[in-house]
């Protein structure tokens, strides 16, 4: 049950009471006051009350509070309960208006940036069938080209190179070690490399040549270039010279290049040398399809950066031993009979 609120008067006999038993509990010495203690007579205090009880009547009859009547509460309440509610709805539909009118402009930048990259992506691809398309065609015409051509089958790492071949070679890779020599023929390159005292380890499917090398004392084993490369680890080799044998085209050297990108550490060089199938007193002994453009075009299919192009064993004694292109000299390249091209991972 709730507590009742007592009433002024109330309040005023309690205090009047209170006051009195007080008064009386020191009269009769049951309380210890302090010696300079003395008592509020009645008096004054009585005298006190009265003048707040007046004070508070007269303020009472100044302004009367007023007393409206049933009705006129009960509307004024439904008013104020309507009015609060359309105010309360009201500011709700001006957040929900301002955070769609938000959404819907978000909703309409992103719609044009999808639809912009979607336009970007569509020409992207659109070129990116072009060059496909076009690199084929280059592909294709580059392995057709001079097929009837023969060449003399021949070792790149045979005795008959110059020594200014591998100078040449040697330059672009004495700052690479490790290298792995696939396809070192009779070891002379091979032989040059550890004279210098670079770690160099040679790998021949030619078991006679093996042989041979072995008996020169030279760091060679017997072995395809795949599989060996499958056995050593990645970003270990600092260089690799390759030599594919005369009869490898272009679709069965991609994933030998491939696996060369992958075992060469950062930096690392991949020197590749072959005949040159343009040469113009080639033989039936062996058949090359590899000319120089479609090897730079293949070691840049593999990300490689094409760093130069070396041709060697010229036909005549008037020219020089040795052509590179970055020397920007004219020269003709069907007077050579091997060529090399340097890529740089």
């Amino acid at each position: 049950m709730p507590v009742a609120t007592p009433t002024v008067r109330e309040i005023q006999d309690g205090i009047l009471h209170q006051a009195r038993t007080r008064q009386a509990s020191i009269e009769r010495g049951e309380y210890e006051v302090p010696l300079a203690y003395a008592p509020l007579p009645l008096t004054e205090l009585l005298d006190f009350l009265s003048q707040w009880e007046y004070r508070r009547d007269a303020l009472a009859l100044a302004v009367p509070p007023p007393a409206p009547g049933l009705a006129a509460r009960w509307t004024r309440f439904c008013k104020s309960l309507v009015c609060k509610s359309l105010r309360w709805l009201l500011i709700r539909q001006v957040e929900f208006n301002t955070a769609a009118v938000r959404h819907a402009r978000v909703s309409a930048e992103v719609a044009a940036v999808t639809d912009k990259n979607l336009a970007e992506l569509v020409a992207a691809m659109t070129n990116l069938k072009l060059q496909v398309h076009a690199l084929s065609e280059r592909l294709a015409g580059l392995e057709a080209a001079d097929a009837g051509s023969g060449e003399a089958a021949m070792s790149p790492g045979d005795s008959s190179n110059p020594p200014e071949c591998y100078q040449a070679y040697f330059d672009y890779l004495k700052d690479a070690d490790p290298i792995v020599v696939l396809g070192c023929g009779r070891g002379d390159f091979l032989r040059l490399l550890v004279s210098e005292g670079i770690q160099a380890q040679g790998v021949e499917t030619d078991s006679n040549l093996v042989d041979f090398c072995r008996e020169r004392e030279l760091p060679v084993v017997q072995g395809k270039y795949q599989a060996y490369l499958d056995e050593i680890e990645d970003n270990s080799a600092g260089g690799i010279f390759l030599s594919p044998p005369s009869d490898l085209t272009a679709r069965d050297l991609t994933p030998l290049l491939a696996s060369c990108w992958t075992k060469l550490r950062k930096g690392g060089r991949l020197l590749v040398e072959t005949p040159n199938p343009q040469f113009r007193l080639g033989s039936a002994l062996g058949v090359h399809h590899l000319p120089v453009e479609l090897l730079r075009f293949l070691l840049e299919g593999q990300c490689f950066s094409v760093v130069d192009s070396i041709f060697s064993r010229p036909e005549g004694h008037g020219m020089p031993p040795v052509t590179q292109t970055r020397e920007n000299r004219p020269f003709d390249l069907r007077n050579y009979r091997t060529y090399a091209v340097i890529g740089r991972k």
